[in-house]
């Protein structure tokens, strides 16, 4: 699956994670789609290894926890580093499965052992495969944007009314 592809798929599930939190929508997008495009920047080194694995995926997400958490302590904000975290690791793994749907799956215990953890047959630039990588992820996005919009319009409709009739 391509690059870009990965890391509008960790959009997708950044937007979802931030669910009814409108102010987190936007940054859980962002980090959903660093933890989409992350694992690739093993291309060069051992690639589907180094950073294809749950080591390197519960310690980056360690990482980026530990560094948000410092940075909101520092600003006085509190909850957003799990969301933001929740969203980068969400990323990161929906990269990982869907590299485990390709023919040279990916090595998913790997320092630790050489097991390949292969799904499906896919080949990485498979067509087919990127096609639904694009419209899955364009779906959720369209989809919650459309549901955050009906619901804060049904409260202003809502708050519309309540002040007509007062």
């Amino acid at each position: 699956m391509r690059r870009t592809i990965h890391a509008l798929l960790g959009a997708a599930i950044g937007l979802s994670i931030a669910g009814t939190r409108i102010e987190y929508s936007i940054p859980c997008m962002v980090f959903g789609w660093i933890g989409g495009w992350f694992p690739d920047l093993d291309l060069k080194f051992k690639h589907r290894k180094t950073l294809h694995s749950l080591i390197s995926m519960l310690s980056a997400s360690a990482l980026v926890y530990t560094v948000l958490s410092v940075v909101e302590a520092f600003l006085g904000l509190n909850t957003m580093a799990y969301f933001l975290t929740l969203s980068f690791f969400s990323g990161w793994i929906l990269h990982v499965i869907s590299d485990s749907l390709t023919v040279k799956g990916v090595y998913i215990l790997w320092p630790i052992s050489d097991y390949r953890l292969r799904l499906a047959s896919f080949k990485s630039n498979s067509l087919l495969l990127n096609i639904i990588g694009v419209l899955l992820s364009l779906t959720i996005i369209i989809f919650l944007i459309y549901s955050m919009y009906l619901r804060y319009y049904s409260i202003i409709f809502e708050s519309i009314k309540n002040i007509l009739r007062t």
